[in-house]
């Protein structure tokens, strides 16, 4: 079992890092649990989220390709009808959407690793002995801060950008009107 010690300030407990027994490395499996597999999923989300919008506004271009071949007669009809104007204005409104998401999601990814890091460099030090942030009780409760601080980051970033968004939209629908 582990010991349990008062950490940084005295605060709070938490693992006696100094503990020579083995049960006190299960903190490594805890790091790479809490700090790289989560970190691992947001980089791979993030990427497929960003291939998948990149995707989507590629597709635009290759349809004005495709209706070159259409005589000009048949593309008068096929735009007459304010459905398909409808239908285009929708898709562009979906695909800001989506490129205002991958930025949330971009911002989300780079606050993790601001607040995350440091903690985890810090505990990790002290797995392997280093004395350092005892002696400097402030570097850990400043690091665990920046931890706890990212849990509302998130809702954050993301009302900052859909406010924006909604701003933006408003604004848009104005200039038509």
């Amino acid at each position: 079992m582990c010991v349990y010690a008062p950490e940084c300030l005295g605060f709070h407990c938490g693992i006696d890092w100094f503990d020579a027994a083995l049960a006190s490395r299960y903190f490594l499996l805890l790091f790479l649990g809490v700090y790289f597999i989560p970190l691992i999923i947001i980089i791979y989300i993030n990427v497929y989220i960003k291939q998948t919008v990149y995707r989507l506004t590629q597709l635009h271009p290759a349809t004005l390709i495709e209706m070159n071949g259409i005589n000009r007669e048949q593309l008068v009809r096929k735009h007459a009808s304010n459905k398909s104007q409808d239908r285009e204005a929708q898709r562009q409104h979906h695909l800001y959407a989506d490129c205002r998401f991958v930025i949330a999601t971009e911002r989300s990814l780079i606050i993790y690793l601001i607040t995350w890091t440091p903690y985890s460099v810090v505990a990790l030090t002290q797995v392997f002995r280093d004395r350092f942030s005892l002696h400097n009780p402030w570097i850990m409760t400043t690091c665990a801060l920046f931890a706890k601080l990212s849990t509302i980051t998130n809702p954050i970033i993301y009302t900052i950008i859909l406010k924006s968004q909604e701003l933006s939209v408003t604004t848009l629908h104005r200039a038509t009107c």
